[in-house]
C-alpha cells in the first residue's frame, strides 16, 4: 500500500504506486477504486488500486483481481453500475485504441 498524510504531505511507500495519468476511478463503499493509466515512461497499466481515506490520510492498496484482466489502458472511462460493478470502456494502450463496444466488468463486492 501507499499512504499520504494530507496534513504533513509526507508519503510512505509500501508497495509502490506509480504516478499515473489517464486513469479512471469510481467511489464504492467509502473507498476510491482506481484502474489503469499511463506512467511517466509511457507504460500503460491494468492495475487496480483501492484508496482508503481516513483521518486525513489516504492509503493506496493494490487490489488482487480474478479472471482475465483487460489489456493495460489509459484515457478510458469508468462508471459504477448497480452500486456494485466498475464498468471500464474505451481508451488507448500499446495496441492503439480499444474497441468502444468492449466493456470490462469488475465486481467490487468480491474485493
Amino acid at each position: 500500500s501507499y499512504s499520504f498524510c494530507t496534513l504533513l504531505r509526507t508519503p510512505r511507500e509500501h508497495d509502490i504506486m506509480t504516478e499515473l495519468e489517464g486513469h479512471s476511478a469510481v467511489w464504492y463503499r467509502s473507498a476510491i477504486y482506481v484502474f489503469g493509466g499511463k506512467d511517466k515512461r509511457e507504460r500503460y497499466s491494468n492495475d487496480v488500486w483501492r484508496v482508503e481515506v481516513t483521518g486525513g490520510r489516504a492509503t493506496w492498496v493494490p487490489v488482487a483481481t480474478q479472471g482475465e484482466r483487460p489489456e493495460p489502458v489509459a484515457y478510458h472511462a469508468a462508471v459504477l453500475w448497480r452500486d456494485r460493478f466498475m464498468l471500464v470502456v474505451g481508451g488507448v494502450g500499446d495496441s492503439a485504441w480499444f474497441n468502444p463496444r468492449l466493456v470490462h466488468v469488475l465486481d467490487l463486492e468480491d474485493m
